[in-house]
């Protein structure tokens, strides 16, 4: 995985498994919003460069927005998940059963739990 400083507080990763993957990372002065994940065994390196940078404490919110990007929002346990209330209904309905699935190819995803839903959801406004 490539990891770049793009601004303060501003990084982005890039997987090195996967062509054109890319996630990011903005930190606050006591939190951090994670966009995106990457690959099964990249994710955990994003997460430990949160954890142990010294401007990074280990609370985070994620936004997870393709199927990928949302197992590994399992990989951030304390974070409060974000996300539009379809994606909301659409983890509840698929998560565990994707997880399931997921777990056979993919040995770190067989000690996560799937209580995956995000914690805040927001509508869309009509137009």
């Amino acid at each position: 995985m490539q990891r770049e400083r793009v601004s303060e507080n501003v990084y982005w990763f890039q997987s090195d498994t996967y062509a054109q993957v890319s996630a990011g990372a903005i930190a606050g002065p006591q939190w951090a919003v994670v966009i995106d994940t990457l690959m099964p065994q990249e994710t955990p390196e994003i997460r430990d460069f949160i954890e142990k940078s010294s401007i990074f404490p280990s609370a985070t919110s994620s936004i997870p927005t393709t199927t990928l990007t949302t197992v590994g929002e399992l990989l951030f346990p304390n974070a409060t998940i974000i996300g539009h209330e379809i994606c909301r209904q659409k983890m509840m309905d698929r998560a565990p059963a994707a997880l399931e699935v997921a777990s056979q190819d993919i040995p770190l995803y067989k000690k996560l739990k799937s209580s995956l839903q995000p914690s805040l959801s927001v509508r869309a406004p009509s137009i």
